[in-house]
């Protein structure tokens, strides 16, 4: 079959991870695949998917110029570039159209020629569209459920994303639940590549993974951190970027939280997370919480904040889960760092009940057998 998979970004947060996974994993079972991103550059393309997939990136990037008339002249050079595109590239007919994130993607795929259409939810839609705005591209709550209703399959990518499209949205009657493949071999692979910086050995080591973003709460962690820094010297390592960088830089500043490094967007995360004694999520909203299960696969206990998404996936084995409090997260972080027996003993639990070949192989096949539904 030709396949096309069209996301907004090649590289950002755990969409984007399972973007050339599942791209991969189609062209190895013998169909054609197009990937489309409207951000990225020949490098990104080249570094994330197969020199046998057809890669298009549909627009040019925003770039200020010194006067009004060169911003303009580059404004219609990137219209242009749209206009052509689309009779170049997208006027050939798919087979099957994969529409990978919420938002403008879901809406924009529409205008891609397929016989069949599928979308992709990753979001808790309780707080996206009550608190980020999620419906933007659309003129209301009834055009986001018709434009969903034109797909013929909606796959959420857990239980508790179903249950929100249906509370926010509307039960469309073409929704099915896929939980994300993870690739727990390639994990453990990059996780063997060395690190470029290293933990103290003398003091244990904290580290979260996700986009600066509110959703993702980062602003408690540092909270949590100068608290607990009063008892227990240790420190913590924060990965990715996003709109919060300088909110989250100015309380490191303000509050002297010498401990805490902001490492930015890693493409290969895993060796900087191996080297962590405890994991902390404290997101508001977890769809799945990817980075979560990453944590596990490399054998590192987590504690995380409640949320539903984390709770459908949770074993009391691998760790601890908190309510949304800086004190608790402290005394929790505390008392783990200073019961080594315990910390063993989550590691022990992860070892021998974390469900790997579950998490990737079966749901691969899984994903791959929806898409080839004739």
């Amino acid at each position: 079959m030709k396949i096309i998979i069209y996301n907004n970004l090649i590289y950002s947060g755990g969409v984007e991870r399972l973007f050339p996974l599942l791209a991969e994993s189609l062209r190895q079972r013998g169909h054609e695949i197009t990937v489309l991103a409207s951000s990225g550059s020949k490098e990104e393309f080249d570094t994330a998917f197969s020199t046998e997939i057809r890669c298009i990136c549909t627009g040019l990037p925003c770039k200020k110029f010194d006067s009004k008339l060169k911003s303009g002249l580059y404004f219609l050079k990137r219209k242009a570039y749209k206009i052509i595109l689309l009779f170049r590239g997208l006027i050939k007919k798919y087979d099957v159209v994969i529409a990978f994130k919420e938002g403008h993607v879901i809406k924009n795929a529409l205008k891609i020629r397929a016989k069949r259409r599928y979308a992709w939810i990753h979001a808790d839609l309780t707080i996206f569209c009550n608190t980020l705005g999620f419906t933007k591209p659309f003129s209301s709550i009834e055009d986001f459920k018709k434009c969903l209703e034109k797909y013929d399959k909606v796959v959420c990518v857990s239980e508790t994303t179903r249950r929100s499209v249906i509370e926010m949205v509307g039960d469309t009657g073409n929704l099915c639940v896929r939980y994300n493949p993870i690739d727990w071999q390639r994990i453990r692979t990059q996780a063997q590549t060395k690190a470029e910086i290293t933990k103290n050995q003398n003091c244990p080591l904290i580290v979260s993974v996700g986009r600066l973003d509110p959703i993702k709460n980062y602003m408690l962690l540092l909270e949590a951190g100068k608290i607990l820094y009063e008892k227990q010297e240790f420190e913590m390592w924060i990965l990715g970027e996003g709109p919060e960088r300088n909110k989250i830089e100015k309380y490191i500043q303000d509050n002297n939280l010498e401990f805490v490094r902001l490492l930015g967007f890693q493409h290969n995360p895993f060796p900087i997370l191996k080297q962590a004694d405890l994991y902390v999520s404290t997101s508001l909203s977890e769809s799945y919480g990817l980075s979560v299960q990453e944590a596990l696969i490399l054998g590192v206990p987590v504690i995380a904040v409640k949320c539903p998404g984390i709770l459908e996936a949770w074993d009391p084995g691998f760790g601890k889960l908190i309510d949304n409090s800086a004190e608790e997260l402290a005394d929790t972080i505390y008392q783990l760092f200073n019961n080594t027996e315990q910390l063993e003993s989550y590691r022990k639990t992860i070892e021998d009940k974390y469900p790997l070949k579950q998490v990737f192989e079966q749901r691969v096949d899984e994903i791959c057998r929806l898409i080839e539904e004739l």
